[in-house]
């Protein structure tokens, strides 16, 4: 599968946002950037006017020409970059770059949210898809490092890593923690329902299981046909989605598909009950 196509069903294309957000927000930031760090978002926005990757990342590239600490030119970059290690470089190199452009001392400061600052927002944005292309490419301890580290920063979780959190605990099996961080979060919605399921699915647990299948289901039904097998979804993963719908799917199932992998008679599981087999 080459970039592209991997970019479909890619939780972190979801949040393509990250650099959306910057390119078509008026954002009135609470410190001074310098004259070439507009410069460079300003090249930034004539991605707009082009559909080809190879253009958009020529123009990422001219836009970190213009600044080096541009970081929204280094989510560009990665985002069209032909490869996902080649994504993942990249992405690094830019949240490392936007950790020190805030200072080593500045996550100290007594403060509940830091994404309720201006001018911590990129740093999220970067952090946040670097620890995606972790997870994507595989490293789940590292990308669950990151994820940790943006939940005790931004508790209101703005970008829902705790979703990410909830797939790396069930795939390493870490059902206190699961348990812990589930509590945290008491709204129920599409991913939680399913955590919850695989959760007990995990432990054994088959008749907590079986009582979930039925609202499962109701959520969403695409989700519960990707998951056994009926139906193998690609839909088109997009920044906004309903509830319910086959864009969610695709979006819940993007960060499940490593936890339900591993659960080699899950499908049979699923298919049996929903037919009363």
């Amino acid at each position: 599968m080459n970039k592209k196509e991997y970019d479909t069903t890619s939780l972190g294309i979801t949040y393509q946002m990250s650099l959306d957000a910057f390119l078509q927000d008026s954002h009135h930031a609470t410190f001074q950037r310098s004259m070439n760090y507009e410069a460079a978002l300003s090249k930034l926005k004539e991605m707009k006017q082009f559909r080809g990757w190879e253009k958009k990342k020529l123009i990422a590239h001219q836009a970190l020409m213009i600044c080096r600490d541009c970081i929204e030119a280094y989510l560009a970059l990665g985002l069209y970059a032909e490869d996902i290690f080649e994504t993942l470089k990249i992405y690094k190199e830019g949240m490392e770059l936007a950790t020190i452009n805030l200072g080593r001392e500045y996550f100290k400061q007594p403060i509940n949210d830091f994404y309720d600052l201006e001018e911590t927002r990129i740093f999220f944005h970067m952090k946040f898809a670097y620890a995606c292309a972790l997870y994507e490419v595989g490293y789940m301890r590292r990308s669950q490092a990151q994820f940790q580290d943006i939940l005790s920063l931004n508790p209101t979780d703005k970008f829902g890593v705790r979703y990410y959190l909830y797939a790396g605990f069930l795939y390493f099996e870490e059902f206190e923690k699961f348990k812990q961080l589930f509590g945290r979060y008491p709204k129920q919605d599409t991913f939680t329902l399913y955590a919850n399921f695989l959760y007990y699915y995990k432990k054994q647990l088959l008749q907590e299981s079986k009582s979930l299948l039925k609202p499962m289901q109701e959520y969403n039904r695409y989700l519960y046909e990707i998951m056994s097998y009926e139906q193998m979804n690609n839909a088109m993963i997009t920044k906004k989605f309903a509830p319910g719908s086959n864009e969610e799917a695709a979006y819940c199932y993007a960060i499940l598909q490593k936890v339900a992998n591993t659960l080699e008679y899950l499908p049979n599981f699923l298919a049996k009950f929903k037919y009363g087999l």
